[in-house]
Order: C-alpha cells, then structure tokens, then sequence
C-alpha cells in the first residue's frame, strides 16, 4: 500500500503527490473518502508520475512492483485488495 514507502527523503515527493491525487479526485467527485474506483485511478496517476520521474527521484521498490503488475494486467486486481486493507485499517482506527 502507499504507505510502504515513506523511508527516505525520495519516497516523500510521491507520497505528496499521492495525498494530492487523492485530494484532486475527491473534491472533484464530491467524496469525503475515496472510494475504490478513486484508489485505482489515482494510483495509476501516481505510477504514471513516478514512471516519468524516476531518473529523477530514484527507483522505489514498492512503486517498481507495482508497474511490474501493471505490465502483467494484474494492477487493478492487487490495488482492490490493497484499498480493502486500507478500508480495514481506518474502520479499526475509528
């Protein structure tokens, strides 16, 4: 999950640009929380950025993994599992 990568000073950029995304496609979609089809979408937006800028920022490995997926069509079906989790781990929070 995004959350995997927020070790060093590198991995911070996407993570704002994560939380931008994020912020973008719920005000605009008039969501308090993003929901599945927004997590996917703005994943994709964030790999779309980080595949750019990697030469840049440095490769990440969560990030990697996940393109990695995305070229074997199989993005879509582990970022449902993960926005589950993500679910999961506010309910518990609350």
């Amino acid at each position: 999950m995004i959350g995997q990568f927020l070790t060093n000073q590198n991995e911070m950029a996407y993570m704002i640009a994560y939380t931008a995304a994020t912020s973008y496609y719920c005000l605009t979609q008039n969501h308090e929380w993003i929901d599945e089809e927004g997590y996917v979408r703005v994943m994709h937006t964030l790999l779309d950025f980080y595949d750019q800028n990697k030469d840049l920022s440095g490769k990440i490995d969560s990030l990697e993994k996940y393109l990695k997926l995305r070229k074997k069509e199989k993005l879509d079906q582990q970022l449902l599992k993960d926005y589950q989790k993500l679910r999961e781990s506010s309910k518990s929070k609350m």
